[in-house]
């Protein structure tokens, strides 16, 4: 038989490689050839190289011996066994060439002509990895839908036999069964895959049988999952099983490779009523089923949940996991012999049971035993998803810290909210005064170009709230070196004898992305440096936001509109209307005018509002900084008449939005009770018509004919805000909008935090104390 041998010498400079054989070779050792070729060419690291010669090029020497065989195999054109190994093999090299087109072409070839129905289906596998790889995703599906239509498949019947020594499963396979093969196959693409233990309640503890149906689910399985959990629980059925495919569908199940919990719980309370846990779903299933048939819990007020171990953390010392313990992210698991205790992360949040102390006197009376044994602590951190709902309100979502399906909304959750919200900006915050316009929680700053300096203006002026609320210094030292680094990016403008100072930001002009002096960001720093002033009594910074807010004025026409953005080469700029700067100008130059007693740029924020808020009003226009701008204006403002005028207007506008509620809802949220025309993040929305009742609520000097429309509203969007939150002593985590699944929008989250959207989102619970306070 023929022995493919790499010889790494040096030979006039060049890597020999010797493929010793004989004429009249057979298909198989050419096949055997190919394949000891390829794993070479997978596997293999070559060292001591030649000068001038990489591994690279001997893997690439290696593939083409490797393709050079199997081309041998197929020419033979036996059509056997080897033959279609060797195609697919083909198709894999191109793969791993990422010359994805080209073995698409193959594999539809190959599965038009293969008569051999067992390496057809191999070959159906290998095309759906091929074009996952290639990201084509619709011929993936369709790829799916094809197999099932070719092959019809049919369940598989299992049979459980339940005495008292246990449960043992066993298939009874017949000619309408799916085979292994099938099973193997469909598992590879199906998060719809389920298993569902159906039956009578069982009589007695003796020899009950009961039947496990494994059925595929159609599109949009997700929420068929949660219907199926769902109404099992409420038919208080025997118990129920869930398999999980090798390759979880990101729509319902993240990756994981640890350990997997199924909990039946009930919030709020200090003990899961039923736990199963297992390297698999279908071990962890076993679990629970066992615990359900010797006590099956009453459905009402339960939730079903999943838990899937990302990581595994061993080797520490109880001491060290104490100090290193980050509530919420970690669980904590102990081992004594063959027995072994947890809680979930989000166990901890659930019972409240924060103290690591508590966590570990809890687990170590659970594995009591051999007390020579001794206790093998270790932490671990999972991910969530909750089952949630019955019917067509049922969904699947992920769950978060603290993303409690039960929300607190009491004043002193909302202050806490706040408090973790501005604790984490200041963590966050880059040694240059900066913040990262995008977050992840585990892992940092997100890489790339996007920085906003508008965006740190707004975290700048939420922490100087904060810190004119709650005191703690640390907002304010915080703030006063996000204030130094935009003082040092202020650009100074001489028109005419008057000095006036801009900043660059990022901005999107034309079709591009690209840094230019813009009105919105001259108009929150001028705000920020303000609002400084307004909170420390100290003008350090109030020469830097008259400056700011001459930019500001310079850019405004007689009509009261806006320019949006200047060149200091005097070129001309393409004037695209940016929604939020007009209302970040006029609250700039009312809050100065506020501060400094300056009449014209008071004038100027009044001459704004009256221009864009009867052109905002009945429009899908959101910006509602016009509102809180209106009523900092109406207050310095000598003309009564003219003052009710702006607050009359203000008032119209957050009237405008609460009529976007939907009234229908006892708990309305941003995914279907408040809409918008634009693509706009929804909790910033919820934010913002936050901060808008808040302000008509505080500024209205005589409340309209609605009473305590506003205050109600703030109410109403709480829930919404308070569930979406991600918070504890290590981090701070707002999802973005979710997206749908099974024909219910979830607001599933993703592994990135915005700055400016978590400032809005703690002004805004701000604003709400603010008006809970003045009804107080």
């Amino acid at each position: 038989m023929s022995k493919i041998i790499a010889i790494y010498g040096v030979c006039c400079s060049v890597i020999v490689l010797t493929f010793c054989g004989c004429i009249g070779i057979t298909i198989e050792e050419e096949f055997q050839n190919g394949q000891a070729a390829l794993r070479a060419a997978q596997t293999t690291e070559p060292t001591n190289l030649p000068p001038g010669i990489t591994s690279e090029q001997v893997k690439k020497e290696f593939i083409e011996q490797a393709r050079k065989h199997f081309r041998n195999v197929l020419e033979a054109d036996r059509r056997d066994v080897y033959h279609w190994q060797a195609a697919i093999a083909l198709a894999k090299i191109d793969v791993m060439e990422k010359n994805h087109n080209a073995a698409v072409e193959k594999l539809l070839e190959y599965r038009r002509t293969c008569k051999n129905e067992k390496f057809k289906k191999e070959i159906w596998v290998e095309l759906f990895q091929t074009y996952r790889a290639a990201k084509r995703y619709d011929d993936s599906r369709e790829t799916l839908r094809e197999y099932r239509t070719a092959y019809n498949p049919t369940p598989q019947i299992l049979t459980s036999t339940q005495s008292e020594k246990g449960s043992v499963i066993s298939a009874e396979r017949n000619k309408y069964s799916l085979t292994a093969a099938e099973l193997d196959f469909l598992s590879r693409f199906e998060n719809e895959l389920i298993l569902l233990l159906e039956g009578k309640p069982l009589p007695s503890r003796k020899d009950s049988q009961v039947t496990v149906q494994s059925f595929p689910l159609p599109e949009g399985g997700a929420l068929a999952v949660a219907n199926l959990i769902s109404n099992a629980l409420k038919r208080n059925i025997d118990g129920l099983l869930l398999a999980v495919p090798k390759q979880p569908h990101d729509s319902l199940l993240a990756p994981y490779n640890g350990n997997i919990s199924i909990s039946i719980y009930r919030p709020k309370r200090d003990k899961i009523v039923l736990h199963g846990r297992g390297e698999t779903l279908l071990s962890a299933a076993m679990h629970m089923w066992k615990k359900m048939y010797v006590s099956l819990p009453s459905a009402k007020g339960l939730r079903f949940r999943l838990d899937f171990e990302t990581r595994r953390i061993n080797g520490e010392g109880f001491s060290n996991i104490q100090r290193k313990f980050s509530t919420g992210i970690d669980g904590l698991a102990v081992k004594r012999g063959t027995k072994e205790g947890f809680v979930l992360p989000g166990d901890i949040l659930e019972t409240d049971m924060q103290s690591v102390s508590a966590l570990k006197d809890r687990l170590a009376n659970e594995v009591e035993g051999d007390p020579a044994a001794p206790l093998v602590w270790r932490r671990f951190r999972s991910e969530a998803y909750l089952v949630t709902g019955i019917g067509d309100n049922a969904g699947i979502v992920k769950l978060f810290r603290s993303h409690s399906a039960d929300v607190d909304t009491s004043q002193k959750a909302q202050k806490a909210a706040a408090i973790a919200a501005c604790d984490f900006l200041v963590r966050i915050q880059r040694t240059d005064g900066s913040w990262p316009y995008r977050y992840d929680p585990f892992s940092g700053p997100l890489g790339g170009k996007r920085h906003y300096t508008m965006r740190d203006a707004e975290v700048i002026h939420l922490l100087l709230n904060a810190y004119k609320r709650f005191g703690n210094k640390a907002y304010l030292e915080a703030a006063e070196r996000g204030l130094a680094r935009l003082y040092a990016k202020t650009c100074d403008r001489h028109d005419g004898g008057k000095t006036s100072s801009y900043l660059f930001d990022r901005a999107k002009i034309g079709k591009k992305e690209e840094e230019r002096a813009s009105l919105g960001a001259a108009a929150i720093a001028g705000l920020a440096f303000t609002r400084h002033t307004e909170v420390t009594d100290n003008s350090t910074y109030m020469e830097t936001a008259r400056r700011l807010v001459a930019f500001v004025l310079s850019m405004q026409h007689d009509d009261g509109s806006f320019d949006m953005f200047y060149s200091p080469e005097g070129e001309k700029l393409i004037q695209k209307r940016m929604l939020y700067y007009p209302g970040a100008a006029a609250l700039a130059l009312a809050a100065y005018g506020r501060n400094s007693n300056d009449t014209k740029a008071t004038t100027a924020a009044v001459k704004a509002l009256e221009y864009y808020m009867p052109e905002y009003i009945g429009t899908n226009r959101f910006d509602l900084q016009l509102v809180q701008a209106a009523y900092i204006a109406a207050g310095s403002l000598k003309s009564e008449k003219k003052a009710r005028s702006l607050e009359k207007l203000a008032s119209t506008m957050s009237s405008m939005y609460l009529n976007l509620i939907d009234k229908g809802k006892a708990e309305p949220d941003l995914a279907g009770g408040i809409k918008s025309g634009r693509k706009i993040h929804p909790v910033i929305l919820a934010a913002k018509v936050t901060q808008a009742c808040a302000a008509t609520a505080l500024g209205q000097k005589k409340p309209d004919s609605s009473g305590n429309r506003y205050a109600d509203a703030i109410n109403e969007i709480m829930p919404f805000l308070l569930r979406h939150r991600y918070d504890s002593v290590s981090t701070y985590y707002l999802p973005r909008p979710g997206r749908v699944i099974g024909g219910v929008r979830n607001n599933l989250a993703t592994n990135m935090i915005r700055s400016n959207v978590v400032a809005h989102w703690a002004t805004a619970l701000m604003a709400s104390i603010a008006v809970e306070g003045k009804k107080r």
